[in-house]
């Protein structure tokens, strides 16, 4: 059993870039202590966030719409603890090129005291920026809750896809 997570955590290390696992890496330590300015610094600036916010599937673009659905989910984060990442080189939908993505697991205590677990799913370019963030929750009702309604209430028309 050693033996097998051992290969597992070998091969994550090998698929992708050192780049890359350190922006996801990075990205969840500054989830974790709510610092905005590095998380807008860890995204290009054609990033696309897809997620549970509303029901609507088109994405939220730009590092300003993202940065802003982010800064709202934190807000609503009593607690943010990261506790695994993988990483790997995983198909494009429509061709057959490879992108290196990461996946990072995490536990969320919100402010009313519920808890939620998630995932983040990111996408890295070739310059080691996120250009896609894919979050899903559980239970989404309780993650949920009022979510939306605060990020049009602070950025009326921002949040709309592009």
């Amino acid at each position: 059993m050693v033996d097998s997570i051992a290969r597992v955590r070998e091969d994550s290390v090998r698929l992708g870039t050192s780049a890359g696992a350190s922006t996801a890496a990075r990205f969840g330590r500054a989830i974790e202590a709510r610092d905005h300015d590095t998380i807008r610094a860890l995204m290009a600036e054609d990033v696309r966030f897809f997620g549970p916010y509303r029901a609507k599937p088109d994405p939220v673009k730009g590092v300003k719409g993202v940065g802003a659905v982010l800064w709202t989910w934190t807000c609503r984060f009593k607690e943010t603890h990261y506790v695994g990442q993988f990483g790997g080189l995983v198909q494009e939908h429509s061709s057959e090129a490879m992108v290196e993505t990461h996946l990072l697991l995490f536990r969320a205590e919100m402010a009313d005291g519920k808890r939620i677990e998630g995932i983040d799913l990111i996408e890295v370019n070739d310059d080691g920026l996120i250009s896609k963030l894919t979050v899903l929750l559980r239970p989404v009702a309780d993650s949920l809750a009022g979510t939306f309604y605060v990020m049009q209430e602070r950025w009326p028309g921002r949040l709309t896809p592009q």
